[in-house]
């Protein structure tokens, strides 16, 4: 499936680079592996309150894919998350169920 959404980017700026505590808080999440090698990164617990599950992940969704970019270690990760509110659009590829799931957030200024 596909979710689309639309962020101002001075919603991304405070949800994801002036707060990183609050976009954190109540989150689990590590390395996701498949045969010893990081496929991407597991979101294991969060709460409703979390900005990403205001953004579309939920608890138990893997990010495999930022723009493309294969999450396949914590750092490339944050780096690639760090860039977002740069980018006029974003794609977050998600495994959820068994199944494949596509975030493409469009952003405005």
């Amino acid at each position: 499936g596909s979710i689309k959404q639309t962020i101002s980017r001075a919603e991304i700026m405070q949800k994801i680079q002036n707060n990183m505590d609050n976009m954190i808080k109540g989150m689990r999440a590590g390395p996701y592996r498949e045969d010893g090698v990081i496929q991407g990164y597991k979101i294991f617990a969060l709460t409703n309150e979390s900005p990403l599950y205001e953004m579309g992940i939920r608890g138990g969704d893997v990010i495999k894919r930022i723009n493309g970019h294969p999450i396949d270690s914590t750092e490339k990760l944050y780096n690639l998350w760090q860039q977002l509110p740069k980018e006029n659009r974003f794609l977050i590829d998600l495994q959820r169920g068994g199944g494949t799931v596509s975030i493409d957030f469009n952003i405005t200024n």
